[in-house]
C-alpha cells in the first residue's frame, strides 16, 4: 500500500490565491494615508481541478504572485513577496546570508524555475471535499510543504495555508502568538465554506514544527465549537515531541488543562530522538507515532527535500534516502487522512494497531499508543536479534554498558539509519540536553566528527 514514489491521485491540481480580511481584528500599516486596515489573511489554496488544456502550468516561483483587485493590498502583496523569497532562500540554502556562495544562488535560482504540479486557476471539480488546514512553523514561509499539499488536493482534498503573519506591518515571520493564528484559521473556515463545496463535518489539521502546536491548542481551545467538524490532525516533526526544546507555554497550559478534549487520532513525524511525552498524556485519542530516521528538521516539509534534490542533481551527494523519507511523510499522512476522514475502508487496514507496527523497519519505527494508555513500551535489545537497535534501546544500552556496546553495534550495522550522521548527532544531544550525561555525550560527539569526516 505504501507505494513509491509518490503516486499521484485521480485529480488535476488547481490553484488559487485570494486574500480575505477578517472583519473582528484590525492590521497596523504605517501607510501615511491609512494606517489601520481590516487584517488580511492570504490563502493558497489547492484543490481538485478538471482535465482541462486550456490552463497554463506553473513554476515554484509562480506561488509568489499574489494578485488582486483591490488596490488597498498592493503594498501587502509586494511584502509578501519579498519576504517569501528571502524565507524560501534561508530555508533552501541552510545558511546566513553571509555564507551563502555562488552555487547556493544557482540552485536557489533552479528551484523558481521548478514546474510544479499546480494549474492556476483550473475548474473546480463540482463535487464537495474534506478540508485540509496546513499551519507551516516559526518564520516560515507560507507554501513551505507544496509537494505534500498538493499531493493531497489530486486525491481528493481541498488545502489551504496562509501566512499567520503579525499584527502590524513591521515584519511578516511568524511568531509564538498562538491566539492569533487560531483567529486565522477560523477565519479561513469561515470562508472555505462559503467559496467552496466543502464537507462542512470533514476537516483535517496538519502543521509542522510550531504550526503542530498551533493545531494541537487549537484543538485543545475549540474543542466544543469543532469536536464534531475535526476528524485527524497530523503533527510534523513538532518541537512538543523532544524534551529539549522552547515550547510555547500557552500550549504546555492547555496540554495539562485540557486533556480529555483530545478526542480524535493523531499521527506524529518525528525523528529518532523523539519522546513524544507532551502526546502520551493525551489518553482519550489514538496517537500513531512515526519515527523517520535520516531526516533533518526541514527534510520533512517540501522546501528541505526540494534542495536535496536540486543539489543531488549538481552531484552534491547521493540523497535518495531522503527523498524517499519525505514521500513516507506524504502517503501515510494520505492513508491517515482517508482512513479518518473519509472512512476509507481500505486504508484503515493499515492503521489496525498491527498492521500498523509491523510497518516499522530501519530508518522508519511505528507505534499506535491506543486510547487510555500513557506510556509507551520500549522493547529490551536483544543482541542475538540480529538487527540494528531503536534509538531507545540504544539509549538504554549506552547507559547500561557504555561506547563499548555503541562500538560493537557500529561494526555489526554500520550503515543503519540509526548510526547515520544526523542520527548520531540527535544521540549526542539527547544525552547532553536531557540526559544530563555530558561524558558520554562528548564521547558520541567526537565519533559523530569522525563519522562524517569519513
Amino acid at each position: 500500500m505504501l507505494q513509491l514514489p509518490l503516486q499521484y491521485g485521480p485529480h488535476d491540481i488547481g490553484f488559487k490565491y485570494h486574500c480575505i480580511f477578517d472583519e473582528r481584528r484590525f492590521y497596523q500599516t504605517y501607510h501615511p494615508e491609512h494606517q489601520t486596515t481590516l487584517r488580511p489573511i492570504p490563502l493558497n489554496i489547492w484543490y481538485p481541478a478538471q482535465k482541462t488544456i486550456e490552463v497554463s502550468s506553473m513554476y515554484y516561483q509562480d506561488y509568489w504572485n499574489f494578485q488582486s483587485s483591490d488596490s488597498s493590498l498592493t503594498s501587502f502583496h509586494h511584502r509578501l513577496k519579498n519576504d517569501s523569497i528571502e524565507k524560501a532562500r534561508l530555508y533552501f540554502s541552510g545558511k546566513k546570508i553571509e555564507d551563502r556562495t555562488e552555487l547556493d544562488e544557482e540552485l536557489f535560482q533552479e528551484l523558481l524555475q521548478s514546474p510544479v504540479k499546480a494549474l492556476k486557476n483550473a475548474p473546480k471539480v463540482e463535487e464537495s471535499f474534506p478540508l485540509v488546514i496546513y499551519h507551516q512553523g516559526l518564520n516560515a514561509h507560507i507554501e513551505d510543504n507544496f509537494l505534500l499539499l498538493e499531493y493531497l488536493a489530486s486525491w481528493g482534498y481541498i488545502v489551504v495555508s496562509s501566512s499567520y503573519h503579525p499584527m502590524n506591518a513591521q515584519t511578516l515571520g511568524i511568531d509564538w502568538d498562538l491566539e492569533r493564528s487560531i483567529k486565522d484559521i477560523e477565519t479561513i473556515i469561515q470562508y472555505q465554506q462559503r467559496q467552496f463545496n466543502v464537507k462542512d463535518s470533514q476537516i483535517a489539521l496538519i502543521g509542522h514544527s510550531f504550526g503542530a502546536q498551533v493545531m494541537l491548542g487549537l484543538m485543545g481551545e475549540k474543542y466544543e465549537k469543532y469536536r464534531s467538524r475535526f476528524k485527524a490532525s497530523v503533527l510534523i516533526d513538532s518541537t512538543l515531541d523532544y524534551e529539549f526544546y522552547k515550547k510555547n507555554p500557552r500550549i504546555l497550559e492547555i496540554l495539562a488543562t485540557k486533556q480529555h478534549q483530545f478526542q480524535n487520532p493523531i499521527l506524529a513525524f518525528a525523528r529518532l530522538s523523539a519522546t513524544f511525552d507532551l502526546l502520551n498524556k493525551l489518553q482519550s485519542a489514538n496517537r500513531y507515532y512515526c519515527k523517520i530516521g535520516q531526516l533533518l528538521h526541514n527534510d520533512f516539509i517540501s522546501i528541505g527535500v526540494m534542495e536535496t534534490l536540486i543539489r543531488s542533481k549538481k552531484h552534491q551527494g547521493d540523497f535518495k534516502v531522503i527523498w524517499q523519507r519525505y514521500q513516507q511523510v506524504c502517503v501515510f499522512t494520505h492513508h491517515f487522512l482517508e482512513t479518518f476522514v473519509k472512512n476509507n475502508s481500505k486504508s484503515q487496514k493499515l492503521f489496525e494497531k498491527n498492521n500498523f507496527e509491523k510497518l516499522s523497519g530501519d530508518g522508519l519505527q511505528c507505534e499506535l499508543l491506543q486510547r487510555g494508555k500513557s506510556k509507551r513500551f520500549v522493547e529490551t535489545y536483544q543482541k542475538e536479534s540480529r538487527k540494528a537497535p531503536t534509538f531507545e534501546q540504544l539509549v538504554e544500552l549506552l547507559q547500561k554498558e557504555g561506547m563499548e556496546a555503541f562500538y560493537e553495534l557500529y561494526r555489526q550495522f554500520p550503515h543503519a539509519s540509526i548510526f547515520a550522521p544526523v542520527a548520531v548527532e540527535e544521540l549526542g544531544e539527547y544525552f547532553l540536553e536531557y540526559l544530563k550525561m555530558p561524558d558520554l555525550a562528548r564521547e558520541i560527539v567526537e565519533f559523530y566528527v569522525g563519522l562524517s569526516a569519513a
